[in-house]
């Protein structure tokens, strides 16, 4: 019977010991981990927008040290916060080029025309189905959608326009997939300029829904040597790896020469 005793005191003395073992160990290196995480988060500004695809800040921080990665990037932070973060899990820093979200619709309420008065639910996603409230197809429907989802409160309706706040755009993105018209879009910060239209239709078609409609006269098409300016389908648009090689004067020059002045210069104000 003591032998039994002595038997059982030493394998639970055993047990113990080595329990004990591995609970320092464990909480030696989850400390280890978490000290990391946590150095990861006060890097981050805690916005949980979700731009870097992860949950929030939090579920970012933990998979980019889990990882050792810092994938696509913090968005809002930019590229000194990235710079940061490479540099604590000691990795060769990434360049990131800032997006910037421009709205493909310059027109207010009053100058996109609408043939009838719409009474349906106030969603953009709901009114293009419907194709109610405006009659230009391409045009911005004004109530917002878009608004709802930015994390920064950067977008706002005024007159039936978007109007971005470039000092709180993150460029997530998520006002694009919000969008059902296509007209928000993603351009990188350094290009500063864009086509504020959307409408493919020849010029008689586009006055007759929009008074602030590309009218195709290809313009900005030719007024200066390799323009970065181009037509499609009646549309102006831009080449941006060209755009990098024009002199910033001669994109300013095309600018204030549109005659409806459609192209815009990226104001960060």
């Amino acid at each position: 019977m003591d032998k039994l005793l002595i038997s059982l005191f030493s394998l639970g003395g055993i047990a113990f010991a080595f329990g004990l073992i591995l609970s320092i160990l464990d909480k030696r290196l989850r400390v280890e981990e978490d000290s990391k995480i946590e150095e990861v988060l006060a890097l981050l500004p805690g916005i949980n927008c979700g731009a870097c695809g992860f949950k929030g800040c939090r579920d970012f921080a933990q998979a980019v040290v889990k990882e050792n990665n810092i994938f696509g990037g913090c968005l809002p932070g930019g590229e000194e916060v990235n710079k940061r973060l490479a540099k604590v899990l000691g990795i060769e820093g990434k360049s990131f080029s800032s997006k910037k979200v421009v709205v493909l619709c310059l027109a207010e309420k009053g100058e996109k025309y609408s043939s009838f008065e719409y009474r349906g639910p106030e969603t953009c996603f709901l009114a293009n189905i419907s194709l109610a409230n405006i009659d230009c197809r391409y045009g911005c429907l004004g109530f917002g959608d878009c608004v709802e989802v930015c994390p920064t409160q950067a977008l706002k309706v005024e007159k039936g326009k978007v109007i971005v706040d470039y000092k709180k755009c993150i460029g997530c993105g998520k006002c694009v997939e919000a969008c059902p018209r296509g007209i928000l879009k993603l351009i990188d910060k350094e290009d500063k300029v864009y086509v504020g239209c959307s409408n493919q239709e020849k010029a008689a078609s586009t006055k007759k829904v929009c008074s602030k409609g590309c009218i195709g006269c290809g313009l900005c098409a030719k007024l200066i040597k390799n323009s970065p300016f181009y037509l499609e389908e009646g549309l102006a648009k831009i080449d941006y790896s060209r755009l990098k090689t024009t002199p910033p004067e001669e994109v300013v020059k095309v600018a204030e020469k549109c005659p409806v002045k459609v192209i815009k210069l990226l104001q960060e104000k």
